[in-house]
């Protein structure tokens, strides 16, 4: 046999632990088939087939697991017992079975007889082969078809699943839910299992059915020795199952439910049935024939355009549905865009105008020209005729802001512009330098004596926007920086018509020469046919040195002025200095503002924001005026940026461990930083005498998780930090948006994350009294609960009024109180779940609870102060507790020995106040996991969030000063954004949020109606009196 390979080992490991602790039973051999049932979580069918050669062919089980296409631990265990040997033949089983039902299984003839009737019409349930595949006794089945026509077994519902197709997959799928009833003959006294929608009581009987066989029988009566599921080899059916299957059979034959299309293809269906069924928009052809008029958005589009004549720019329209038509007055047009109404383009074209006709991709050519005439009209205003025919008529001038966006509404489009008098040509846009050349001739009179020299070269014409410059050629609209228009506009003022000519006398070479020549060639090429002889006319030109020292908290400049060969330093007391020296003395003072004690240098004193600027900004500038030398003290003071900081998580237990590392900064120098973080400084100097920058982001990141923590600077750098692991999801958070701190994460933490990102995937199975009766968004509430629940933390269910609050939370009870009894732990005490709601609601809660997991024990927590003192000393085998805020504060003592599981409120609003009685009452009840339901989380207050979380999870908001301090100041009264924000990322994993229109799409829209009604004088005056005691209230607050 060889069948190991196919299994992961894991898997198979767990499999061999099931085998070996004896978790294995009922296994059969029928020719090459083996079958048996595997207890996990439940009991599970599992079957498996042999080849001759001895090799697996095909292996199935019952398990969700299994029917997702996967190898499961329990087909493994199954195969470890076939190997072992420990089974039995079908013929030792039959010799075995001494049942008073002992006999053939339905006849194969009856079975034909069946498929025949199927034969005619397509089913997509295989009852015959159901029936073929059970192998009931023939006697049980008569038995079983005469109660179902009797009627005293009925069909309550059948109900399908579609799924993707079964014949597809390794194992069958469930689809087909089906559920009947025992009207008549129930043994006197027994207590039903449950009741139907008309309430009428009955025995239940369920079945869970795939395409092909039946995969559950299970029946409520007492000598019923099921469930029975499918492979198992069982052949003690009763007979109230026998008649179900009865009824399956012609309820399928009669109504014919199920098919093997998937969800994804019935919507695949009904999108491209409604395509089907959308008219055909008529041809523009048929349009024209029939005098029809079909309407599609409006296109808006923008042009260029130039007067003779005129240097600026200006901006033209085109509006239309296919055919663009020019718009001759803009001003018109925008009115009528604005406050509806029509307008004739063109011979007879009438286009109704209004913003809501605009087609989405002419939004930004709207608003470009609707804020212009908004603006104008806003400056015209009085002065509308004027105005308007001079500044809105036929074009929009461009210049400033309306220049810039212009060109970011057309860049990446092919832009129409017409020169007035010149043919229309179609620009594209691009951000270019133009390629300038200028060249400098020397200006000698008849005796060739040199008198200066003229500029000459030509410039395009540059239209001025806020931030751009803009120029056109044959091809483009070119866009460039401001910066350059600073340098270039000198020479365009002086030009005409493009043309620049301008004169240097001798005078002004040195000037020329030394100065304006290399700003000019840093945009332009310019040609000095003599240069060489220019400059020899000039006098030398003196340079700067500046030398550079440090010396404990400051740094010192001397300045020294070199020609040629000599140097001659500049003093700082001097005064009569020439203006080149002049500015380089400026240019020093700028970082060096005192003198050094001997008066012989230029200092920066003990100011390090000097010292940071001058290395940050101030070398780069000095090495443009001169030379810089630096001492070795000098050069060993650096700025140190984007130091590497690493953060470690790992998840032990219900703790967090947090590790913080810098391989840039020892643990010393990242305490120091952080100990004097502040978020308006840009730099810190550590005692080694280097700056590091903090606004780099690394550094910024790590404040902000620190303060984010709530942690000193000594807890967060000195060795592994232990936070509460309900931190996990909100430093996850922080994380993940950080791009310069390295982090890592361990397998607990990663998993943790993962489980509350997938809520809506989360393995946790619907409890099987509540299958069929959750919504689906009452699932994904139920599994988000069980999810906070594995994990140790609290949360609040803060659906809207009406959404099933408390069923949801009743499916948590009931499907860990099914997993306990499946697991056997129903000896001792149980695990006990205290519901705290007000009085009006404690009996419906009873109430709900046994109509929805009537298995569920309660005891109401009412009566006289004698009789729940009893009730709570004599709990006995009671799994919830019921009772209401006020009773939960008179009897708070007597809670002092008993602890819970869960401790649920409901109406949580009742503790938003924490100093009331209630609040402080539910805080002391001890209890592993706490929630709180309530359609209103926050009613008037921010403080009222702070006290529910303070009973779901202690401390996980901080102190209430602290809260109050921190996060409810800044957002009532300053409204910061921020801080909402960081509060927002802090409860979001905790709460649960639902509305009807977002998830009961079948409700009609809300209708609301206002009316309002006066206060008499008393109310009148009693609601001004509160409203003054408030203002004062808030005043001494912010005082």
């Amino acid at each position: 046999m060889r069948w190991k390979y196919l299994f992961e080992s894991a898997i198979l490991t767990r499999g061999r632990d099931y085998y070996r602790l004896g978790r294995v039973f009922r296994v059969t051999k029928k020719d090459s088939e083996y079958a048996g049932v595997v207890r996990g979580t439940e009991n599970y069918a599992v079957t498996a087939k042999f080849l001759p050669s001895g090799a697996l062919s095909s292996l199935g089980c019952s398990c969700p697991h299994a029917r997702e296409g996967n190898f499961c631990k329990h087909m493994a265990a199954l195969l470890f017992a076939v190997e072992a040997g420990e089974y039995q033949t079908a013929a030792e089983v039959s010799a075995q079975d001494h049942s008073i039902w002992k006999d053939a299984a339905v006849p194969e003839t009856e079975i034909a007889r069946i498929e025949k009737d199927y034969a005619d019409t397509y089913h997509y349930f295989d009852f015959p082969e159901m029936l073929r595949q059970l192998q009931i006794r023939q006697s049980v089945w008569e038995r079983g078809k005469a109660l179902a026509r009797s009627g005293a077994v009925a069909l309550r519902e059948f109900r399908f699943q579609p799924s993707s197709f079964a014949g597809s997959r390794k194992t069958p799928v469930t689809e087909g839910y089906v559920t009947g009833e025992i009207r008549t003959g129930r043994p006197a006294g027994r207590r039903l299992e449950a009741e139907d929608a008309a309430g009428e009581a009955g025995v239940r009987i369920r079945a869970s059915l795939s395409q092909s066989r039946v995969e559950l029988l299970r029946c409520g009566c007492p000598g019923c020795p099921g469930p029975h599921y499918a492979g198992s080899g069982a052949k003690d059916y009763c007979e109230h199952e026998a008649a179900l299957l009865y009824l399956i059979g012609q309820y399928i034959l009669e109504k014919n439910p199920g098919d093997a299309t998937s969800e994804a293809g019935e919507r695949l269906l009904q999108e491209m049935g409604r395509i089907l069924e959308r008219p055909e928009e008529p041809s523009e052809l048929r349009q024209e024939i029939l005098g029809l008029r079909v309407h599609r958005p409006l296109q808006l589009s923008a042009g260029l355009v130039k007067k003779a004549g005129s240097r600026e720019l200006e901006a033209v329209f085109k509006v239309g549905e296919g055919r663009m038509y020019r718009i001759h007055s803009l001003e018109e047009f925008a009115e009528k865009m604005l406050s509806g109404g029509s307008m004739q383009f063109g011979q007879a074209t009438v286009f109704a105008l209004g913003e809501e006709k605009l087609a989405e991709n002419s939004r930004d050519v709207w608003e470009l020209l609707k804020d212009a005439f908004m603006d104008i009209r806003q400056r015209g205003h009085g002065l509308k005729n004027i105005v308007f025919t001079e500044l809105l008529g036929e074009t929009l001038p461009l210049y400033g802001e309306r220049l810039d966006r212009f060109y970011d509404m057309v860049r990446g489009k092919v832009l129409e512009y017409k020169e007035e008098r010149s043919p229309k040509v179609m620009l594209s846009c691009r951000d270019r330098m133009p390629e300038l050349y200028f060249q400098a001739e020397v200006l000698r009179d008849t005796a060739g004596l040199v008198h200066g020299l003229e500029l000459s070269g030509v410039l395009p014409e540059f239209q001025e926007g806020r931030n751009y410059i803009y120029w056109l050629d044959e091809e483009h609209l070119n866009r460039v920086p401001f910066s350059f228009a600073e340098a270039v506009h000198p020479l365009a003022e002086s030009a005409e018509e493009g043309h620049v000519r301008v004169r240097i006398g001798r005078k002004h070479l040195e000037s020329f020469m030394y100065d304006v020549l290399p700003l000019l060639r840093r945009f332009a090429e310019v040609s000095v046919p003599e240069e060489e002889e220019i400059l020899m006319l000039l006098p030398p030109r003196e340079s700067f040195r500046f030398y550079l020292d440090a010396a404990g908290s400051e740094a010192s400049c001397r300045l020294c002025a070199v020609l040629g060969e000599t140097e001659e330093e500049i003093l700082p007391g001097e005064e009569e200095l020439t203006e080149r020296r002049k500015k380089a003395l400026s240019l020093v003072r700028e970082y060096f503002p005192e003198e050094t004690e001997d008066e012989l240098a230029f200092s920066t004193g003990a100011r390090e924001d000097l010292i940071y600027l001058l290395l940050e900004e101030g070398l780069d500038r000095l090495l443009l005026a001169g030379e810089v030398q630096l001492t070795d003290t000098f050069r060993r003071i650096h700025i140190r940026r984007r130091p590497r900081v690493s953060v470690g998580v790992s998840l032990a237990g219900n703790l967090l461990e947090l590790d913080i590392a810098g391989s840039d900064l020892s643990e010393e120098e990242m305490l120091e930083v952080l100990s004097n973080y502040h978020r308006k400084k840009r730099f810190y100097r550590l005692k080694s005498g280097d700056f590091i920058a903090l606004r780099d982001n690394s550094i910024e990141e790590l404040e902000d998780l620190m303060e984010g923590l709530r942690m000193s600077p000594a807890e967060f750098v000195r060795g592994k930090m232990h936070l509460p692991a309900y931190r996990t999801l909100y430093l996850d958070k922080m994380l993940q948006q950080s791009e310069d701190l390295y982090t890592t994460r361990d397998i607990r933490f990663k998993a943790m994350v993962r489980s509350f990102r997938n809520v809506q995937d989360a393995d946790f199975a619907i409890p099987e009294a509540l299958t069929g009766v959750l919504r689906k968004y009452q699932k994904v509430g139920y599994r988000w609960l069980r999810t906070l629940a594995s994990a140790g933390f609290g949360g609040i269910l803060a659906d809207e009024m009406g959404l099933g609050k408390t069923v949801q939370v009743i499916a948590l009870l009931e499907a860990e109180r099914e997993e306990r009894e499946r697991a056997g732990m129903t000896e001792g005490a149980p695990e006990r779940t205290l519901i705290v709601a007000p009085a009006s609601l404690v009996y419906n809660w009873s109430a709900e609870i046994n109509r929805f997991a009537p298995k569920l024990k309660t005891l109401l927590i009412t009566g006289t102060q004698e009789e729940r003192a009893d009730l709570l000393e004599n709990l006995q085998d009671a799994e919830v507790l019921i009772t209401s805020y006020d009773l939960l504060k008179r009897d708070i003592d007597r809670y002092e020995g008993l602890s819970f599981r869960y401790e649920v409120i409901d109406e949580a609003q009742f503790i938003k106040n924490h100093t009331t009685a209630a609040a402080r009452a539910v805080k002391l009840v001890r209890s592993e996991v706490r929630f709180a339901l309530t359609g209103t989380p926050i009613e008037n207050r921010l403080s009222e969030l702070w006290s529910i979380f303070d009973y779901l999870m202690p401390g996980f908001l901080y102190s209430y000063e602290d809260f109050r301090r921190q996060f409810e100041s800044p957002i009532v009264k300053d409204e910061d954004e921020l801080v909402r924000e960081h509060l927002g990322k802090m409860i979001s994993p905790f709460i649960l949020r639902r509305f009807k229109k977002d998830v009961l799409k079948d409700l009609p829209e809300k209708l609301e109606e206002v009316r309002y009604s006066a206060m008499e004088a008393d109310q009148k005056r009693l609601y001004d009196a509160q409203v003054l005691h408030m203002k004062q209230m808030l005043a001494m607050e912010e005082g």
